[in-house]
């Protein structure tokens, strides 16, 4: 599926962020070779194993952290309050 990425910002992370960890990583890629098997990329003796899997889950979690600090939030911290269902459950907003 492909659609267009108006949004700069939008555009620019998926550019620098996501799609350059897919393309560096060599811990788990696999090439689609002409024989239609899939292959792992060679790399080389020096070079350090880049996991994109990895990355995303420590932006993810870094990210995660700053949204309950309320860090880059101009409210401050998320709104919670308490479910009308379930008195004794607490509800997290995610605007």
């Amino acid at each position: 599926m492909v659609f267009p990425v108006d949004d700069p910002a939008l555009r620019d992370r998926i550019v620098n962020q996501i799609l350059a960890a897919q393309l560096a990583d060599n811990v788990k890629a696999s090439l689609l070779g002409s024989d239609g098997m899939y292959h792992r990329p060679p790399v080389k003796k020096d070079s350090k194993g880049r996991s994109s899997q990895a990355e995303f889950m420590t932006l993810a979690l870094g990210e995660s952290k700053a949204r309950r600090s309320g860090a880059g939030r101009p409210n401050g911290p998320t709104p919670r309050w308490k479910s009308p269902g379930r008195p004794n459950e607490e509800v997290i907003s995610n605007q």
